[in-house]
């Protein structure tokens, strides 16, 4: 655990701004790289008529290498991202710096919504609070979006070709089009007291039609979530999402309550309490512990023990552990 993380800068400059997280290696004025690499090994509990079941591995969960092009007042990133089984393109976009606070992008970006970091290095523990059935915080989409941001107040706008370009029925949507179907995002957020950040973000997306006809329903999701830095070693956070669809097949909700705290600048603990419930169908609450250790600013080792109890699914009860190495650059 980093004692200069600060999640605000986190959530604002890296996820809004669009500057990457991580440290940057300078190869010209114009051009710098970062990365990063996250390998684990990771054990569940065995479990009858699951599919989850992972019976002890070692893997390399995921890479990341990004690309900064800067060419004032506008900033190009690409990032190449391996997630265990296929190599790909994870962000293009272009920033536009148009002053007084406001940042014009275009491309393929990270959501606004969400208090999870995507970024392995990022993340306070190893697995997600939430997301197993419901899903409702998307991850990369294409579009174009204004963003404003400032110590105090932070506001934006995006139009998107589709809100949940990874991972909609059928593949038809994030297709870089908007004839058939679309998407918008904005959020707003308050920092009223040093380390004290209210952030509420609302998607929409619409129907999918083909020739007239209807093939998926449209999606509202509504983020809400708080965070209180208390000191640079002591952090509180909240969050509740609800998603819900026009045909009524996919309506629930999810929450985390998680704390943070640095007992030196190299070991800290995450304690988590997570939920989701999915309307007239199953649920879980989630209990993560995850301690950390840092080894020097490149180098990290999270453990994470988690506990799931289900309600209404095939199986009443899980446990998921895991160990993870991160390295950055």
């Amino acid at each position: 655990m980093n004692k200069t993380f600060n999640p605000v800068r986190v959530a604002f400059a890296a996820l809004l701004i669009m500057t990457p997280a991580f440290a940057e290696i300078t190869l010209t004025p114009a051009l710098s790289v970062d990365g990063y690499a996250a390998a684990s090994y990771t054990k569940t509990e065995k479990r009858e008529n699951t599919d989850f079941y992972i019976p002890g591995r070692y893997d390399l969960d995921c890479a990341k290498l990004g690309f900064t092009f800067k060419y004032a007042p506008v900033k190009t990133y690409v990032s190449l991202y391996y997630n265990s089984e296929d190599t790909d393109v994870l962000e293009a976009y272009a920033d536009v710096d148009i002053g007084k606070g406001f940042t014009l992008t275009g491309g393929r970006f990270l959501s606004y919504l969400g208090f999870e970091a995507f970024d392995a290095p990022l993340m306070y523990q190893i697995s997600y609070a939430n997301g197993d059935f419901l899903a409702p915080i998307p991850v990369f989409h294409s579009g174009v979006k204004l963003t404003y941001a400032s110590d105090v107040f932070s506001v934006g706008a995006a139009f998107l070709d589709s809100v949940y370009a990874d991972g909609r029925a059928l593949g038809l949507t994030g297709d870089g089009e908007v004839k058939n179907n679309a998407g918008i995002e904005a959020f707003v957020s308050v920092t009223p007291a040093k380390g004290l950040t209210f952030f509420l973000g609302v998607g929409h997306e619409t129907k999918y039609r083909d020739s007239g006809i209807v093939i998926s329903p449209s999606i509202t999701v509504v983020d809400f979530w708080v965070s209180y830095e208390v000191t640079e070693k002591l952090m509180f956070a909240g969050e509740y999402a609800n998603k819900q669809t026009s045909d009524g097949g996919d309506k629930g909700y999810n929450w985390l309550v998680l704390g943070k705290a640095g007992f030196t600048d190299k070991i800290g603990l995450v304690a988590r309490v997570s939920g989701e419930k999915i309307k007239d169908g199953p649920g879980f609450t989630k209990c993560t512990l995850s301690p950390s250790y840092t080894v020097n600013e490149n180098f990290s080792i999270l453990a994470e023990a988690s506990i799931y109890k289900y309600k209404d699914y095939v199986v009443k009860d899980d446990a998921f552990f895991s160990v993870q190495a991160i390295f950055t650059f």
